[in-house]
This record gives C-alpha cells, sequence and structure tokens, in this order.
C-alpha cells in the first residue's frame, strides 16, 4: 500500500479541514490503495478530528515533549508504514486529488528517491523546492538508518544531513552515502506559508545549535566517521485507526 506520512503539532483546523477535503476527493479505487499516518508530535491539544468518509488512516501520539521533534516524529512515521512506497510531507504543504494520484502510479524504482515540484497557492512557483518532502520506498530510508535524532530540541538542518542540500550538490549526506539517486518530478506541491508551525524566534535561536551540528555531521559523513544515533527516543502511542 502507498504510505503518507504527515507530522503535526498544534496544527490549525483550517489546514487540517485542507487535506481531508482533498483526501476525500481521492476518487475511492484509488484512495484504496493509499495508507495515511498522521503523527502527532505530542500537541498540547489532542488531535482526534471527525473523519466522515472511507480512508485507511493511522493517527498516532508522541507522548514525550521533546521541542521540535519532525526527526523523530518522521522516523515514527517511516517504522509504522507497511513495506512499500512512502510519501513524506510537511503538514504546510499540500497535494490536489490528481497529484496523489500521480504519486501512485508513479513509475518508481528501489534506490531512488523522488522529490517535486513547489508552488504557492496563487499558482506560481516557488523557485526554491524542498529536499524534506519525497517519495523513498521504505527498505531504501531504513538502510541510511532514518533521520538523525540528535536534532530533535532544535529546528532546522536535520535534512541536510538526510537528504543533501538542492544547490550546493559537492555536500556527503545519508541518502548519497547509500547511493540512492537523485529524481525530479514534475508532481506539484503547494505550499502554505501561513500554516508553518512553532515559535519562528525560538526556531531561529536553536539553529545556533543545529547549524553547527549539521556542519560537524557532515564533515563526520565525508571522513567516513559518522555513526548513526539511536531512533524512537521517545514514549508513543496509536490513537486510532480507520480501515476501508
Amino acid at each position: 500500500m502507498f504510505n503518507i506520512i504527515f507530522t503535526i503539532y498544534d496544527p490549525k483546523h483550517e489546514i487540517i479541514d485542507m487535506h481531508l477535503d482533498i483526501w476525500s476527493k481521492i476518487p475511492i479505487k484509488y484512495r484504496k490503495q493509499m495508507r495515511f499516518i498522521i503523527i502527532d508530535d505530542c500537541s498540547n491539544n489532542e488531535f482526534l478530528p471527525e473523519i466522515a468518509f472511507p480512508i485507511n488512516l493511522l493517527i498516532v501520539r508522541i507522548d514525550t515533549n521533546i521541542w521540535w521533534n519532525p526527526p523523530g516524529a518522521k522516523n515514527l512515521g517511516f517504522l509504522l508504514a507497511d513495506n512499500d512506497w512512502v510519501f513524506s510531507c510537511d503538514v504546510d504543504h499540500t497535494a490536489e486529488p490528481e497529484e496523489y494520484i500521480k504519486m501512485l502510479i508513479l513509475p518508481k524504482k528501489k534506490n531512488n528517491i523522488y522529490f517535486f515540484e513547489r508552488f504557492k497557492p496563487n499558482g506560481l512557483s516557488r523557485n526554491k523546492n524542498t529536499p524534506n518532502i519525497f517519495i523513498i520506498h521504505r527498505e531504501d530510508f531504513w538502510k541510511t538508518g532514518g533521520y538523525d535524532e540528535d536534532f530533535s530540541g532544535y529546528h532546522g538542518f536535520d535534512d541536510y544531513v538526510f537528504v543533501g542540500n538542492f544547490y550546493e550538490m559537492q555536500y556527503p549526506s545519508l541518502i548519497k552515502q547509500n547511493n540512492i539517486k537523485y529524481n525530479q518530478t514534475n508532481i506539484k506541491i503547494i505550499e502554505h506559508v501561513g500554516f508553518e508551525s512553532g515559535d519562528r524566534n525560538r526556531k531561529i535561536k536553536s539553529q545556533t545549535i543545529s547549524k553547527p551540528m549539521m556542519y560537524k555531521k557532515l564533515e563526520e559523513l565525508a571522513n567516513k566517521t559518522y555513526k548513526h544515533g539511536s531512533i524512537i527516543r521517545f514514549q508513543w502511542h496509536i490513537q486510532k485507526e480507520y480501515i476501508i
């Protein structure tokens, strides 16, 4: 089954409603082949949306409160995915129903990672794609060891160590180290900047730790001295599951 992972933290109702509306419009013959996984990263308010249409959906809650824990939350999503292809996305980005169908039927090969064209809601190009939204086979994800959870507790730069830098290709990464090939698709992703989560000032302040950590780990990758740390450093439980 094609897995679709979103991690969330205190999301605004409008963006969740937007996602649910899109998912409900995916024709049922395709939706039956998709499994959505939402990882709630210890939100202040319990996340249990009203679901009024058939969907394969797993809602999981992280119980340990780690400030800014997307590396751990994404690792958990991949742990819970079945052994098939995975679309990993951020909650402030959406894809239209026809784009989900394109993802599902896209000719995909193992040892490859697939990226997307990023647009604004008005249809204009974002002119900057993101390395942290992609399709990869679950087995290839775990060949890398997953995201480095040393970055949990600080904002940013974990994706540079995992996937790499699109614009400065000379830097190493876990994906490159495992000889997984980059592929750019024409599948469209829409960024909604108004739904970005987290305290912006705190995120910027925490980058005084995460950015030097990134450079240190990239150097270790280049020198072949990098050691992947432990994963899933927190308690979690399944909130609810819907099955078609």
